[in-house]
This record gives C-alpha cells, sequence and structure tokens, in this order.
C-alpha cells in the first residue's frame, strides 16, 4: 500500500504549533547549520531584528556574529578573565545587545561592533553571570546560578528578587517572593512581551507577573527531563530547552510536545526565532546550530523495514550490553536474602607445648631433671545464622541505592537509543525519494546514516550491524 511519505511517518509526527494560539508555524523539520566553530562548545543563540539582521551565537569563550543568514560567521567578542564562558545573549528592544559571561555583563549598541562592561558592582566578583533581561518600566534582572537580582533605574544596589538555597549573600539586597527551593539551580531568566518573568531550573519552570512577587509553577507534564536549560517565549507560546531536546508548550492541553524531527542530537541549550522568517526556529546544542526548515513533499514510496531489526530488540539488546537490565536488582536482591541461610564459618587451629622439669634440692646439692615435652594440637569450626537478614539486611540498602542510579543510566540509554533508531529510519526514507542527480545530497545522507549505524552500534556492542546483515 503506497502512502504519501510523510503520512507514513507516524513515529515522528507531532502536534506543530499552526493549530495553537498566538502561533502559525507550520510542520518543520530541524536542518544542521554547517559552518559553525566546531571547536568551540555552542551555549545561546539570539536574532537582532534591524535594518541589518543579525545572528549571534554564544560559545564557552567567544560571541560570533552572522549577517548572511547563518552562513557565514565573525568573531565579534572574547570573553577576559578566570570565567570566559558566554551564558546568554539577550537582545532589548532589538538595538542594545547585553552578553552574560562568567567575568559580568557586557552591552553593546552598534551591532556588536565594541563593547563595555556594565555590571561593576560586587557580584560580579563573585558568582557567575547566568542571563539578564530588563522589563517594561527599565528594571533590570541579573539571574546567577542561586539568587534572581533586581535593579531599579533609580536604586543604587541590588535587590534579592528569588533566591534558590543561599544562606548568605556579599550584595545588601532585600528579598521577595516564595519560598527558597534549597536544592534548585537556577539555569535561565527570560521575559515576554507582557512582562511575564520565565524563570528555567533544574526543577522546571516559574513564571512570575510583572507587578507581583508570587511564582507559579509552569506545566512540566510531557517533559522527558524536569531540568530545563532555557526557555523562550513568542507570541505567548513557550518553548524550553533541555537536555533532551527542544520542546512547545501546547496551551490547550497543557503538555509539552518534543520538537525533534531531524536532529542528530537531542540536547538543546537555546532557541531563538529567525528575525527573517518568524515561522522559523533555531537551536543550538554543544556541538551542531539547527534551524528549521519546511520538508518538501516527496513521490509516493512503499517502505518496507522488515530487514531491520525492531526498535524493542535494539532496545533490549542495548540493555543487555550495558548490564542495566531489571533482572539484573531483582538476582541481587534475592541473592541477598540467600545470604541468610548460609552460615559464617570460622575455623581455629591452636598448638601448644610443656617443658616437664624436676628439681630435687637437699642440704648438700641439688639438681634438675629435664623430662619428655608435651606437646597438644586442637581445631574448632564454628557455624553462624543471621535469621533476620532473610526479612532485612544492610546490603538492601546498598542495593536500593544501585537500583536507583540504574534506572536512570537504563532511561538514558533508552531514550538515546530510540531517537537514534527512529533519525536513521527517517533518513533512510529521505533516501529513497533523493533525486538520481542529487548524488552530494544522496551521499551526505548516506553518510548520515551510516553514522547513526555506527552510534547504535556503539549502545549495542556491534549487534546492531550484525542483526542488520543477518536479515539481509
Amino acid at each position: 500500500m503506497k502512502m504519501k511519505i510523510f503520512a507514513v511517518i507516524v513515529y515522528f509526527v507531532v502536534s506543530t504549533p499552526a493549530a495553537w494560539p498566538g502561533t502559525e508555524r507550520p510542520d518543520r523539520v530541524w536542518n544542521k547549520v554547517p559552518g559553525v566553530p566546531a571547536s568551540e562548545r555552542l551555549t545561546s543563540i539570539a536574532w537582532l531584528r534591524t535594518d541589518r539582521p543579525a545572528l549571534f551565537l554564544g560559545t564557552d569563550r567567544s560571541v560570533y556574529r552572522s549577517d548572511d543568514h547563518g552562513r557565514t560567521w565573525r568573531k565579534v567578542f572574547t570573553t577576559d578573565g578566570e570565567f570566559k564562558v558566554v551564558n546568554e545573549i539577550y537582545i532589548y528592544n532589538d538595538s542594545s545587545i547585553y552578553l552574560s559571561t562568567g567575568n559580568g555583563i557586557y552591552k553593546s549598541v552598534d551591532n556588536g561592533d565594541s563593547w563595555e562592561k556594565i555590571l561593576k558592582w560586587k557580584l560580579q566578583r563573585t558568582l557567575n553571570i547566568r542571563a539578564c533581561v530588563i522589563d517594561k518600566e527599565n528594571d533590570l534582572y541579573v539571574l546567577t546560578d542561586t539568587v534572581l537580582y533586581r535593579k531599579t533605574p533609580d536604586g543604587e544596589n541590588l535587590e534579592r528578587f528569588y533566591a534558590a538555597g543561599v544562606p548568605e549573600d556579599p550584595v545588601k539586597t532585600s528579598y521577595s517572593g516564595e519560598e527558597p527551593e534549597r536544592s534548585a539551580i537556577l539555569n535561565h531568566v527570560t521575559i515576554d512581551d507582557r512582562g511575564t518573568l520565565y524563570l528555567s531550573t533544574n526543577r522546571g519552570i516559574l513564571r512570575c507577573v510583572q507587578g507581583k512577587t508570587v511564582w507559579e509553577r509552569v506545566e512540566n507534564n510531557g517533559l522527558l527531563n524536569e531540568s530545563v536549560n532555557s526557555c523562550f517565549v513568542d507570541n505567548g507560546v513557550i518553548y524550553a530547552a533541555t537536555a533532551h531536546g527542544a520542546f512547545v508548550l501546547d496551551p490547550v492541553k497543557k503538555e509539552w510536545r518534543s520538537l525533534y524531527k531531524g536532529a542528530e542530537t537531542i540536547a538543546c541549550n537555546g532557541i531563538a526565532v529567525d528575525s527573517l522568517d518568524p515561522s522559523s526556529l533555531w537551536c543550538v546544542s554543544d556541538k551542531a546550530l539547527y534551524t528549521t526548515v519546511v520538508p518538501e513533499s516527496g513521490p509516493e514510496w512503499h517502505f518496507d523495514f522488515s530487514n531491520e531489526p525492531a526498535v524493542k530488540d535494539v532496545q533490549n539488546m542495548a540493555v543487555r550490553y550495558a548490564e542495566v537490565s531489571p533482572e539484573k536488582i531483582k538476582k541481587w536482591r534475592k541473592e541477598a536474602k540467600l545470604r541468610a541461610v548460609l552460615p559464617r564459618v570460622s575455623v581455629g587451629l591452636d598448638h601448644s607445648t610443656d617443658d616437664n622439669c624436676e628439681i630435687y634440692t637437699s642440704a648438700t646439692t641439688h639438681y634438675t631433671v629435664n623430662g619428655p615435652k608435651d606437646n597438644s594440637d586442637g581445631w574448632d569450626l564454628t557455624l553462624s545464622w543471621e535469621l533476620g537478614d532473610l526479612i532485612y539486611s544492610d546490603s538492601q540498602t546498598s542495593i536500593d541505592s544501585r537500583s536507583k542510579l540504574m534506572v536512570e543510566l537504563r532511561n538514558d540509554i533508552l531514550t538515546d537509543v530510540t531517537r537514534l533508531y527512529f533519525e536513521r529510519r527517517r533518513l533512510e526514507m529521505e533516501l529513497l525519494e533523493c533525486p538520481a542527480d542529487e548524488k552530494l545530497l544522496f551521499a551526505d545522507k548516506k553518510l548520515r546514516v551510516e553514522e547513526l549505524t555506527a552510534s547504535l552500534d556503539a549502545y549495542t556492542g556491534g549487534w546492531f550491524s550484525e542483526a542488520l546483515d543477518g536479515k539481509r
């Protein structure tokens, strides 16, 4: 039965924001952008919407600008000091560019041609600046790892607006907001057109409406991990960048949908909306830059993948190869109880030697007589049982801790394997519709399929390729 190619890819269908309020984005897939600085870790991305639209890319050392929609890049900023990372690029009113770094905040008003360090308080020498934003009242919000500060235009000091587990702070501040979460880590702060603050943490996203000090949680249903690296709000639609990819919040169903079609990697550090095409998104991972494109309609094809192993078989093999099967924990628990049945054995050996000596004395003489030595040998065997271990033993505590770590590792492996498997399947479909005269395009997709095959081999110890050869 022949069907349209994109009607067949049921594994990759995600509900797109096209039908949601505040957005008109069609269904798109991620496309890798070539030519980005490969030697540096990518951290953030931002678009400057002016007469000369520019794309800014932040790394762990520098900031790059592209004036031709990501085709070429020019370095416009390099950090100094001990902590050189550029954590975030924030553009205010499409005129001022703010860089949040490990060495303070820098500002540019000439499209990134020159920079000025603006944060000169004691804060910059003690804490890492994660991000900064400015609201409609021109209040400046500065985010560190554990505290969100606010400075009013006429204020001299930063005031603590939200804190997460900071007992003391070097800056004289005041605090307002909900009770701090002692184990929370603050990753990013952004603001929407209405002045609502969004705080990305390792426990989800918090939201605070302008003029209020009460924080509320944004729904996290659908996120593969509550830890959010950053978020972006466009026309009321919230996008989240996480270690498990990019997500968009469905405002109707109140759940997150994964935007992963076409991405080779699942990690995502930042998201931005295209300045020239508002229906297109951009995102950065540690080593790659992606943008969304509208997939071209292909001819009708019939897809038969019966000669390839099923995804469940690949998952099971990856679990066995990594030795993270649930049966391993069950075996440990069973063996821990059997330990109480087996006795503790102790064996003792002893040897002793006695000397026989007789002493004779008189008024005129005395003498001694040494007799034969008395030797004795002995041994003992002791058996003991701890029958209480049949119910609970100290080993169970250790097994519980290892079980938690094993579940987390297994979930990460299954997530990666599933993503690689279906990304490879999607590329195979694209190969079938690739025009015969597009040899370079065909070769590129073929190499990507082989790359994903090698990644699956790494997770399965080479079993995936062996299974392919066996079924072929």
